[in-house]
Formats: C-alpha cells, sequence, structure tokens
C-alpha cells in the first residue's frame, strides 16, 4: 500500500509544478487590477494639477528586482537607488482655468520614480527608472512635451533633484563618471566583522537592513556617493559642484548662492542606520568650496530613548530669507527624562555667518517643527510634551521676542476632535 501511494506521488509531481500561478475567478481579478485613482498634486501655484496614475499593483519583476541590505537602507544595485516597488505609468496635467487636460508625453512603458512641481508652475522635473538607471526628465505643462535632461541620477539617500529657488535649473546627485564597478565579496573574507563595547549602559532601538562587515561598507559607499550637479533644461552638459562626496543631505539657499551640505563620514555602525552615522555639515559655495562649519556630529549611538542629539540639529535653510540657518539644539542634555526649565532652543544664523547663531526662541519642551511664513520676522514653532504626551504651536515674532506669542494649537495627542488641522499659507 504504502508502495502504490509513493509512486503515485511521483506520478502527479511533474503536474503539479507545470501549472505555474493560480489565478481567482475572472471577477477577482478584474477588483484587483481596476486602477486607483490618480494621485492630483496641485502646482504651488494653483494653475495647474498633475494627475500621477498608478497600477493597482506592482508587476512580479519589480517585485523580484535584487537588492542590498544597507545601512538601513535597501538599495537597488542596478538602478543605484533606493528600491521601489510602485511606479507611475502615466500622467496628465488639468488646467484649472480653462478645464482642458493635457497628457505627458512618456516613453512606451515609462516607469516614473518621482514628480516635482517647479515653484514657478508649469515646468515638471521627474525622473524614470530603465532597466540600469534612473534618468531625469523635464516635462512642460502647456504642451506635454517631455524630454531627457539627465542620466545616471543617484536615488539612494533621496529622489536625487530638487528644484533651484529660480524655478528653472535643478540641483542633481548624480552617479560619479568613471566610477567603476561595485566592490565583489572574496572567496574568504579578509577577517572578522568586529564591534566594539564601550562598557556603558546604552539604550538602542532594532533597525533593519543594516551594514554586517567590511565588505557592505564598501558597497555602502560605492553605491551611496554622489556628485552634486546643475542641471539647466537650457543647456546641454551639467555644471559640477565640487567632488564626489557621500552626502546625506545637499540643500540650495533661497538665493541659490549656498548649499548646505551634510556628508557622511566613518566610523559606520552595525548596529544604526545612516541617518545616525558621523555628519560634517557645511555651507558651500557653488564651486563646491567650503564657506562655513556649521557642525560635526557624532555617531548617534548615546542618544537616550525619546530623546535627541545635542549640538545643531535639524539644520534648515530659512525659507522667506535669502540665506539663513535655522536649527534647533537641546538645552536638557537631549533626555527627556531629567528635569529642565527648557528643553529645546531656535538659533539663526544670517549669512555670510559670521560669529555663531543668535538665539531666536526658547522653548520649555521638545521642539517639533518649525513652519515658515511670507513675513521672515514671523514663524510658527511647535514642541511636545512627552511626559503629558500634549502639542503646542505658536506664532511668533522674532523681532519682538518678549511679545505674547499667538497661541495656535494647544492640547493632547489623542485629541483627534480639537485638531485645527494643517495650516496652509499663501
Amino acid at each position: 500500500m504504502l508502495s502504490s501511494c509513493s509512486a503515485l506521488l511521483l506520478v502527479l509531481s511533474p503536474s503539479i509544478a507545470a501549472d505555474g500561478y493560480k489565478l481567482p475567478p475572472k471577477e477577482i481579478v478584474e477588483v484587483l487590477d481596476a486602477p486607483p485613482t490618480p494621485q492630483a498634486l496641485p502646482s504651488p501655484r494653483g494653475e495647474w494639477i498633475l494627475f500621477v496614475e498608478r497600477p493597482a499593483m506592482p508587476s512580479i519583476e519589480d517585485v523580484l528586482r535584487p537588492w542590498l541590505p544597507l545601512a538601513g537602507m535597501r538599495v537597488d544595485p542596478a538602478l543605484n537607488a533606493t528600491k521601489q516597488l510602485s511606479f507611475a505609468k502615466g500622467l496628465a496635467v488639468l488646467d484649472v482655468a480653462t478645464g482642458k487636460e493635457t497628457r505627458i508625453e512618456l516613453p512606451a512603458g515609462a516607469r516614473v520614480m518621482e514628480t516635482r512641481w517647479s515653484h514657478k508652475g508649469g515646468r515638471i522635473a521627474l525622473s524614470l527608472a530603465t532597466g540600469h538607471e534612473v534618468e531625469l526628465w523635464f516635462a512642460d505643462a502647456n504642451t506635454g512635451v517631455a524630454r531627457k535632461l539627465a542620466s545616471g541620477v543617484n536615488a539612494v539617500m533621496d529622489a536625487g533633484f530638487q528644484w533651484m529657488g529660480d524655478g528653472e535649473r535643478l540641483l542633481v546627485h548624480l552617479v560619479p563618471k568613471d566610477r567603476g564597478a561595485a566592490p565583489e565579496r572574496g572567496a574568504r573574507p579578509d577577517g572578522p566583522a568586529v564591534q566594539e563595547t564601550s562598557g556603558a549602559k546604552t539604550a538602542l532601538r532594532t533597525y533593519q537592513d543594516l551594514l554586517g562587515d567590511a565588505h557592505d561598507e564598501l558597497l555602502f559607499e560605492h553605491y551611496a556617493t554622489a556628485q552634486l550637479a546643475i542641471v539647466d533644461p537650457r543647456r546641454e552638459e551639467p555644471f559640477l559642484i565640487g567632488k564626489p562626496a557621500l552626502f546625506g543631505d545637499a540643500e540650495l539657499s533661497p538665493d541659490d548662492r549656498h548649499l548646505l551640505v551634510t556628508t557622511l563620514h566613518r566610523p559606520f555602525s552595525y548596529v544604526l542606520p545612516a541617518g545616525l552615522f558621523p555628519e560634517t555639515i557645511e555651507v558651500w559655495n557653488l564651486k563646491g568650496e567650503r564657506e562655513k562649519l556649521v557642525a560635526e556630529v557624532p555617531l548617534g549611538e548615546a542618544i537616550p530613548q525619546e530623546g535627541v542629539r545635542t549640538g545643531p540639529r535639524n539644520v534648515q535653510w530659512h525659507a522667506a530669507a535669502p540665506a539663513t540657518l535655522v536649527w534647533a539644539e537641546a538645552q536638557d542634555g537631549g533626555d527627556p527624562k531629567p528635569k529642565a526649565e527648557f528643553r529645546d532652543r531656535w538659533m539663526v544664523w544670517p549669512a555670510p555667518f559670521l560669529g555663531e547663531g543668535r538665539e531666536l526662541v526658547k522653548l520649555r519642551q521638545r521642539a517639533q517643527g518649525m513652519q515658515f511664513l511670507p513675513r521672515p520676522d514671523h514663524v510658527i514653532v511647535s514642541e511636545y510634551d512627552r511626559d503629558r504626551r500634549w502639542t503646542k504651536s505658536t506664532c511668533i515674532d522674532a523681532l519682538d521676542p518678549a511679545k505674547d506669542p499667538l497661541v495656535l494649537d494647544d492640547r493632547n495627542v489623542n485629541d483627534r476632535y480639537g485638531d485645527p488641522g494643517q495650516l496652509l499659507t499663501t
């Protein structure tokens, strides 16, 4: 009896293997494959709406694309970008005034990764994934005509491109020319993966897709290192800025005269993601020359639970000023447990960055963020009380800090009925 069952199984196995994927009834397939409602992205001035059309499900090919776990990210080595499953397949632009809809002319089978409106409107920058790289394209909302601006965009650390303040040019992260092939793993390791402990008690979160050994470190440097460049749709060749580096971030000042650059450097960590690696924060000119060192940020391995780094953090440009840096600084050592009169303060530092920054406002609780208003001397600051689970947002006058601030939001974070919603400015 046992031998008969065995024979039967041997006969049926090839038949089972040959069937492939099973499909549900047609009605279920039609529901699952029904195209979702396109994403609507209005232009900054409201004249246009960009409709981004995506398929209901990712393709098997995209799901199965190889990827590398590097420093908390999943990197697609063929594209030199973070792994992405959902790609837009079509774009259309609606003229709000006339109701006319124009389709953007994309190559057949285009896979759109990111789209960005120019703040002047009428211009759209987008990245397309080919089989082996990411391309930067430019589209005209009036005509629907699209054309390629650059090849080899490095989209590992971010989207790889942003509009400049003039609304005409783009700051782009490119794969360095003549970079060479990715480092190969040897037949045997050069040595053990060594991790050190200081003996101090430290609470660490658990992260996925981290570096695991020296070869992973080389791969991370290989794929994340980028060349900054300015790409002008009116010119053929990009203008290169400085030398290739491992950029964590690069942001142009509103007047397009300065670059706020964050570069990552060793020692890397096998227990922390790239966002907590050592950083150097600098201001560059557009030749890639350092104008000012803002901060040297150490490895973020000793940050208290629910705490923050000490020193400058969330360094950014003031959106309503030509070239003014803004950042937060912990006043309690970054630890929320000890009592403190003030937890944080916001600092400002205008170009040409002489001396040190000046204090804008002190906060009794942890800074959550800052929203800029059209008047540079007015900002909205948000803070969070961990113990009470309380959020507060106030509008302050930077020219008269002693003036009573305007309270916009003051409630428990779980009070959904009391949430005033997102503040919009015009």
